[in-house]
């Protein structure tokens, strides 16, 4: 069977307030989409880049406890605020269900949702998506999803797409994992591709679009980013851990760091990287 190759579409950020995560990444150069409300009870707000977004989600006391996935969605962000799940780009979820089905990948039925938005002219439109959501006990806090945009042109708004720090598109996601190699059918179903070898202790995934998911082992990821090792000591599962985005200009990114107060550090690799303790539990790395 001939795998179907998949991109981001965009990733899940819980947090405890809006207001002020809206206020967080906006010291970071992003951005950030007024509030809004989903038929689901859930409210968020968007990061906007070209092609994939980050959402950051709150209201989950709101949800009821018998909402399949969305009620994981739910205990996750009674923990700890930070990354909780990954979307996939659909053009058809009815399709792209059925492909991972055939794949032995538990699935929730698809089920389409609304919310308002207000555009930035004083009008309104309204974003009618569809989504089905994996079911994969062996790591709950993976949540993988495929997801389709059914009205685009209030998903994807010009103004919500520029970025003082010139972010353009979210290059990677790192995920800690204790084996990484023990979720790779469940990956590979997903990204449609098969896994690249890894370093010891990692496993890399690329997309249609080039995208890299890194799936490294504590000790692995701890060794990569050891100035944030303190932030990742009370991770005990699986998860999503940071994000790479893709900007135009490294330099300028800095520059809007510096007189933010921002802690950052760059790698050795040259990349900028700032602590979860500023992003509200994922850490961002910025690249070219």
């Amino acid at each position: 069977m001939t795998m179907v190759r998949r991109n981001i579409d965009h990733i899940v950020v819980a947090v405890e307030d809006l207001e002020q995560a809206g206020e967080s990444f906006s010291r970071l150069g992003f951005t950030v989409s007024p509030i809004m409300h989903q038929t689901t009870g859930l409210s968020n707000r968007l990061i906007m880049f070209q092609n994939t977004f980050i959402e950051l989600m709150s209201g989950f006391e709101n949800l009821a406890d018998n909402m399949g996935m969305l009620t994981n969605f739910k205990n996750l962000a009674e923990r700890r605020e930070g990354g909780i799940a990954l979307s996939f780009f659909s053009a058809d979820t009815e399709s792209d269900y059925a492909e991972l089905l055939n794949r032995q990948i538990d699935m929730t039925s698809p089920q389409s949702f609304t919310r308002p938005v207000p555009l930035p002219d004083g009008t309104s439109g309204e974003v009618h998506a569809t989504v089905s959501m994996s079911i994969y006990p062996q790591a709950p806090a993976l949540n993988f999803f495929i997801c389709t945009q059914h009205r685009p042109q209030f998903v994807w708004i010009p103004e919500w797409q520029q970025h003082a720090n010139t972010a353009r598109n979210i290059a990677g996601l790192t995920y800690i994992a204790t084996e990484p190699t023990r979720n790779r059918p469940f990956v590979e179903a997903f990204v449609g591709n098969e896994a690249a070898a890894g370093n010891v202790g990692s496993i890399k995934y690329r997309t249609a679009r080039d995208e890299v998911l890194d799936f490294l082992t504590p000790q692995e990821l701890e060794r990569r980013y050891a100035e944030l090792s303190d932030a990742f000591e009370s991770i005990n599962d699986d998860c999503l851990t940071g994000v790479s985005v893709r900007v135009e200009n490294l330099t300028d990114v800095e520059e809007y760091l510096q007189p933010a107060d921002i802690g950052y550090y760059e790698s050795d690799e040259g990349k900028i990287v700032v602590s979860p303790t500023y992003a509200h539990g994922i850490f961002i790395e910025f690249t070219n």
